[in-house]
């Protein structure tokens, strides 16, 4: 985590390491997040085309490694496609308790910035819950139902009319 950035990592928040997760006003807090920089990336990609243009393109990055993944069927469109932060994880996110039900988040570690679909930085925190909670425990009954809860509230907040089966495709 950072020195110079405020909040913590999400599993370090009270009362449990799952709040992150079954918090409505924190998962609706990260929605925002993502939704506002997906909001801002759009902004750039029309105010700075040359800029863009030479972030790397997720097929090339880093040799071409989520080649090996499923690629997404979601169509390239100016509202679905641009730059990313590229490594949504725990260790990026940190978030901070103001009061009165009220949290920010700050993400750090911009290095893996590329083109790609928006909805891989999301799926890659739905992605990052679902497998906490399975490898703390991975007989629990409630992981699904809390994992669906989630992505309800996420989905919610997150807006761009995307569905369930976009942010599973980001995953």
């Amino acid at each position: 985590m950072s020195k110079f950035a405020y909040g913590v990592k999400p599993q370090e928040l009270e009362p449990n390491d799952l709040a992150w997760i079954e918090n409505e006003t924190i998962v609706r807090t990260e929605a925002r997040w993502w939704s506002d920089f997906r909001a801002r990336s759009i902004d750039f990609k029309a105010v700075h085309p040359d800029v863009y243009e030479h972030y790397p393109v997720w097929d090339t990055f880093q040799d071409g490694w989520q080649t090996a993944f499923t690629k997404p069927t979601i169509p390239i469109t100016a509202e679905s496609f641009g730059v990313v932060h590229g490594d949504a994880h725990n260790g990026n996110i940190m978030i901070q308790y103001m009061g009165m039900n009220l949290y920010t988040q700050t993400t750090i570690d911009f290095d893996n910035q590329q083109r790609s679909w928006y909805i891989v930085d999301p799926g890659t925190v739905i992605w990052n819950a679902n497998m906490e909670m399975y490898m703390k425990n991975p007989l629990d009954e409630m992981r699904e139902t809390r994992i669906a809860q989630m992505k309800e509230w996420f989905l919610d907040e997150y807006g761009f009319d995307t569905t369930e089966d976009e942010l599973r495709q980001g995953c």
